[in-house]
């Protein structure tokens, strides 16, 4: 039987909105990326997304998607038996999270299915219901087109269809991987999870479609386990832990933070100005607007009633700083005992996975940008100062040896992770993964989290 991690799902907290179109900033005086722009070079009618590489833009790395694991450039633990795999990544391509009060028609988001998804109750003889989202024409407040709020796209669809192509031709169909007591999962011992949120459930959808596809119309339904949002530990948020919401505060009345907050609030009122936005929006929501854009080639926001206002480049650039110095304070793991309350509770279910002496298994998380973000600054790579791109996935496989024990490999985005606290290599054992982690994995996540001493 799975543990803990495997009978639960996960919910979403209001940061997964937080930064998005950007990209890395300086390391080692070096400017590695810069946020797409808003070429010439894109899509005139706007229906198919532009990946523009350019020379302000690294090739490895697009926000707009992640690169996918190739079974190509896929090797197997040689000599080793392959017993579990955990799969979390990022949605796919998404609508923006906020509308304008103005929203302009070079901007049409008419790129998500109208019929989203077929609903079924739970009901002897009980009819499928399709779900058909409608925008009215010509609705103040709200953009032109076919999807809502944060929806996934056909594009994100897309995506996570081949993400989970990918994933099988690796890890299901590939003769070269040997799964313990040649045992390969099957839907019995494939568990899948996201956060309640409908784009990463519409992702967890489309991958386990392309992951076990259908062997007739009418196969039995795939379980999809969601938790409540307020006790989610694979969003990490904040409101399961009273504690962990004291010492977030607290960490954020620096000087520093401040300042930073300051300057946000700031860029976003002259925003707000310069397109003439009647409704208030923080500078996260703005973060998310132009990062959507971005990726499908529309412009940047105009002023509908004076189209030669547009947001500039410049304070576009200021989103990228601001967005990356958010980021790099989030989940900095240097203040242990926030992200041992914050991301914790996550690890502490994941190791009860890896310690257990359960068959061959595959978990596979649907969740956000923040919930990679956290796990790879747990990690301690470099990927982590890059913002998760769409469809963005962070693997770890458990193998197992009959003399030399359990080992682990980490992979992100279809390279395998060297880790600094192994010794700078792909493999490491699953106890110095436990020991890594000693300081980040609460004793009691209750006891913890309920004690509002000074």
């Amino acid at each position: 039987m799975p543990g803990r991690l495997a009978r639960t799902a996960f919910g979403f907290i209001g940061l997964a909105v937080l930064v998005s179109w950007l990209n890395l900033g300086q390391r080692g005086g070096k400017k590695l990326l810069t946020p797409l722009t808003s070429s010439s070079a894109f899509h005139k009618d706007g229906r198919s997304p532009v990946y523009l590489q350019t020379d302000r833009i690294s090739n490895d790395y697009n926000y707009c998607q992640a690169r996918i694991p190739d079974i190509e450039n896929y090797e197997p633990l040689e000599g080793y038996q392959l017993s579990q795999v955990h799969i979390f990544s990022r949605h796919g391509d998404r609508a923006p999270s906020a509308s304008l009060s103005r929203e302009t028609v070079d901007a049409p988001w008419d790129v998500c299915p109208a019929e989203a998804e077929t609903i079924w109750l739970n009901r002897e003889g009980a009819l499928p219901f399709v779900r058909t989202m409608t925008v009215p024409r010509e609705t103040r407040g709200y953009w032109i087109g076919s999807c809502n709020i944060g929806q996934l796209t056909t594009l994100g669809i897309e995506q996570m269809e081949e993400l989970g192509g990918a994933v099988e031709r690796i890890y299901l169909s590939n003769p070269g991987v040997r799964w313990t007591d040649d045992t390969t999962p099957n839907e019995n011992s494939i568990f899948v999870r996201s956060t309640d949120v409908w784009r990463t459930i519409q992702a967890a959808q489309a991958f386990i479609s392309a992951l076990i596809p259908s062997s007739t119309p009418n196969s039995t339904a795939r379980r999809i386990h969601v938790r409540p949002r307020t006790v989610d530990p694979l969003s990490l948020g904040l409101s399961h832990c009273p504690r962990l919401r004291k010492i977030y505060q607290e960490a954020r009345q620096t000087g520093w933070y401040l300042d930073l907050l300051s300057k946000g609030e700031s860029l976003a009122r002259r925003l707000e100005a310069l397109v003439a936005n009647d409704e208030s929006l923080d500078i996260h929501r703005w973060f998310d607007i132009l990062q959507c854009r971005s990726c499908w080639g529309y412009p940047y926001p105009c002023c509908v009633d004076n189209p030669t206002r547009c947001v500039p480049e410049s304070q576009a650039d200021e989103v990228q700083q601001l967005a990356l110095q958010w980021l790099r304070h989030e989940y900095d793991t240097s203040r242990i005992e926030e992200m041992r309350l914050r991301i914790g509770p996550l690890l502490m279910e994941l190791l009860e996975e890896l310690t257990s002496a359960n068959g061959s298994a595959l978990f596979y998380y649907s969740a956000h940008d923040t919930t990679i973000s956290g796990l790879l600054s747990v990690l301690e790579t470099a990927e982590s100062e890059q913002w998760p791109a769409y469809a963005s996935t962070l693997m770890l496989e458990r193998w197992v040896h009959a003399s030399h024990g359990t080992m682990l490999r980490f992979m992100y985005n279809g390279q395998f992770l060297r880790l600094m606290w192994c010794q700078n290599q792909t493999v490491c054992s699953l106890e110095a993964f436990k020991e890594h982690l000693t300081e980040l994995v609460p004793q009691s996540v209750e006891e913890e989290c309920w004690n509002m001493r000074d």
